[in-house]
């Protein structure tokens, strides 16, 4: 029998896209993190938006993706769930350890090392819009798989309603792994919240609804969209 030899140049091929992004990734938000002053006012009002959504609290064990500063993490494990906190940067995880029912873990999504199908609720709150386009399909394939079956999914991201058909093709991203069930759209910068639009049928009905709350005027707009897992039956 003859073997192969592969050397470690040919092995490390299919990691070197993961890798690179992940470098990249880590050495921003390792930046950002040093200057979070700045930018913490805008956060804690996103965060606190986004905590209102989950409420009811329901279940046991929770995923924040990309947690930052971890307010929301922060207040699913004071309301009694396990909680894992991942973030590329190691700043705010440091700033975490030692948070009752928290645990931190350094990942890079869609590659973040962590078991599939165990949460139930997993809160990616202004990821998806950080991760390289080539890689949002992925992840968001890995944000699915990580939700138990009955679980929640919640995920929020921030749109330049000047770009074309910005809306339609984020909610497309999210259709391809989950049901949606209801949207939030906010305007940060004339502090007004919308309602919940709630569906689980007729994409184009609220697709519609939530447009008229949009405008080229209104710069970025922060959309948070809460799903379950598609019925692949």
């Amino acid at each position: 029998m003859t073997l192969k030899v592969i050397s470690s140049q040919e092995r490390s091929k299919p990691l070197k896209a993961e890798t690179s992004s992940r470098i990249q990734a880590k050495a921003k938000y390792e930046r950002l993190w040093l200057q979070r002053s700045k930018r913490l006012a805008k956060e804690l009002l996103q965060e606190e938006k986004l905590i209102d959504l989950l409420q009811p609290i329901r279940g046991k064990k929770a995923l924040d993706l990309g947690c930052g500063a971890g307010e929301v993490a922060k207040f699913l494990a004071k309301n009694g769930m396990q909680v894992d906190a991942v973030d590329v940067a190691t700043g705010p995880l440091k700033e975490l350890q030692g948070v009752g029912n928290l645990h931190t873990i350094e990942g890079f999504v869609p590659y973040a090392p962590l078991e599939e199908g165990v949460y139930d609720l997993v809160v990616a709150a202004n990821l998806i819009a950080e991760v390289p386009k080539e890689l949002r399909r992925l992840a968001m394939s890995q944000i699915a798989g990580l939700v138990k079956t009955e679980g929640i999914v919640v995920i929020s991201t921030p749109l330049d309603v000047n770009s074309e058909d910005v809306l339609e093709l984020f909610l497309g991203l999210v259709m391809t792994e989950l049901e949606i069930e209801s949207v939030v759209v906010s305007h940060f910068w004339l502090n007004q919240k919308v309602p919940f639009l709630k569906t689980h049928r007729g994409f184009q009905t609220w697709l519609e609804k939530v447009s008229e709350f949009l405008s080229p005027e209104d710069g970025v707009t922060d959309v948070i969209v809460k799903g379950t897992l598609r019925n692949c039956l």
